[in-house]
């Protein structure tokens, strides 16, 4: 069967589309998951640093307490 350079260029192109369709939905769940991350990384850096605050707060209200 003989199959004409119309109909495999067609498919090249169906097939080619295709895969820069799925890379690009890989893409964007990369994008969205980095982005959830830095959220998560973000809220935990916050919780931190408020800890920190508060431990240097209570550390200085008992050096002037004590001092």
């Amino acid at each position: 069967m003989l199959i004409s350079n119309d109909t495999v260029d067609k498919e090249l192109q169906a097939k080619l589309l295709k895969e820069t369709s799925d890379l690009y939905a890989r893409k964007q769940k990369l994008e969205d998951d980095i982005r959830k991350f830095d959220a998560v990384n973000n809220s935990i850096q916050d919780t931190k640093a408020l800890r920190d605050i508060i431990a240097h707060k209570s550390q200085r209200l008992v050096s002037a307490k004590l001092g």
